[in-house]
């Protein structure tokens, strides 16, 4: 596999896992402000794909954007234990 080849794999990795984690944070979003008991899932998988996403692009400069998202991560998984 040549290297083009594995950037262009790459940057369609980035591409399909930032429309997942901006997705997921929309439904999020919707699910809490509407009282859903589902939203603790959907915010998992938004902080688990949006953490992913800066882990593989990562950069000083996105550790707030990962400290953010590690934290709905965390929100997400605290309430799906509870519920």
């Amino acid at each position: 596999m040549t290297l083009r080849r594995r950037l262009a794999l790459l940057s369609a990795l980035a591409v399909a896992l930032a429309v997942l984690a901006a997705i997921a944070f929309v439904v999020t979003g919707g699910g809490f402000l509407a009282q859903q008991d589902w939203w603790a899932a959907a915010a998992v998988a938004a902080g688990a794909a949006s953490v992913l996403l800066m882990a593989l692009y990562f950069n000083r400069w996105l550790s707030a954007g990962i400290l953010i998202s590690a934290t709905i991560l965390y929100a997400g998984a605290q309430a799906l234990q509870q519920g």
